[in-house]
C-alpha cells in the first residue's frame, strides 16, 4: 500500500468552513485507499474516527514557512516514515520539492485556487512572494490537483503548468441523499420574507468577507433576490 504524507499548515479539524471541510473530506476518503498521515498545525483535533493518522506538531503561525526548526521537523518526519508521496495543502511549503529526489517521494500540490491572485485581490502586500512560492511548488510537483478547469487554465497561462501532471478534483460532499426541505418550512420562509410561491429558494452558506463568495453573491443578486 502507498504511504502518503499530507502537510497541512493550518487548522482544518474540526472542520467548520468550506476549505476545512474540503481538506478533511479529501483526506478521509484518501485514507480509505492508502496509508495516510497528516502532519498539521498543533491546533488540529478530532473527536470523530478518522481513516488516517494525525501528527499535530506544526506551529500555529505563518512564520513556520521560514522557521528552520519547522523545516527540520518536516524532513525528519519524511525520512523516518519512508513515504511514497507527499501532499502539500496549498503551495507554501514548496521548498520540500528540493528534497523529493533524496527521499524518493512524489510531490503532489493540492491547489485550492490560484493563491497569489487571491492574496492580490485582498490587497495583501506579500502577494508577489506568494506568486514566487506558487511557481516553485508547481514547477517541482509531480502532480497538481486543481479545483476547477478555470484554475487549471490560469495556471497553464501564468506558470506553464502542463496537462500531463494536472488533475481536476472538484470540491466534494458527503451527502448521499438529496435533502428535501419540508413544504411547511418553505411556506414559513416565504411568509417571513414575503416571497411569491413560484420563487426559487436557494440556501447558501459561506464566509461573507471572502472575495470569491462575494463575487458569487453579486452574480446571484443580479438575477434574483438575496436575503442575508
Amino acid at each position: 500500500m502507498y504511504n502518503f504524507l499530507s502537510i497541512i499548515w493550518y487548522k482544518v479539524l474540526p472542520a467548520h468552513y468550506g476549505g476545512q471541510k474540503d481538506i478533511s473530506r479529501f483526506n478521509q476518503h484518501l485514507g480509505l485507499k492508502v496509508h495516510l498521515t497528516a502532519l498539521c498545525s498543533s491546533d488540529n483535533k478530532s473527536n470523530e474516527p478518522l481513516s488516517y493518522k494525525i501528527v499535530a506538531a506544526l506551529p500555529v503561525s505563518k512564520t513556520q514557512f521560514f522557521n528552520p526548526a519547522t523545516k527540520k521537523l518536516i524532513l525528519n518526519q519524511i525520512s523516518r516514515q519512508h513515504y511514497s508521496h507527499v501532499i502539500l495543502e496549498h503551495p507554501y511549503h514548496a521548498w520540500i520539492g528540493k528534497h523529493k529526489k533524496k527521499w524518493g517521494v512524489k510531490l503532489i500540490v493540492h491547489a485550492h485556487n490560484i493563491e497569489f491572485l487571491r492574496m492580490k485581490q485582498r490587497k495583501k502586500w506579500w502577494w508577489p512572494w506568494v506568486k514566487y512560492v506558487e511557481k516553485k511548488a508547481f514547477d517541482r510537483a509531480d502532480f497538481i490537483l486543481f479545483k476547477t478547469n478555470k484554475d487549471l487554465l490560469l495556471a497553464k497561462d501564468m506558470f506553464n503548468v502542463t496537462d500531463e501532471k494536472s488533475i481536476i478534483v472538484p470540491y466534494g460532499t458527503d451527502i448521499s441523499n438529496q435533502s428535501i426541505l419540508p413544504e411547511s418550512a418553505k411556506n414559513k420562509i416565504r411568509l417571513k420574507h414575503n416571497l411569491n410561491p413560484e420563487e426559487k429558494i436557494i440556501l447558501f452558506a459561506g464566509t461573507p468577507d471572502y472575495e470569491p463568495i462575494c463575487r458569487f453573491n453579486r452574480r446571484i443578486f443580479a438575477v434574483g433576490r438575496c436575503i442575508y
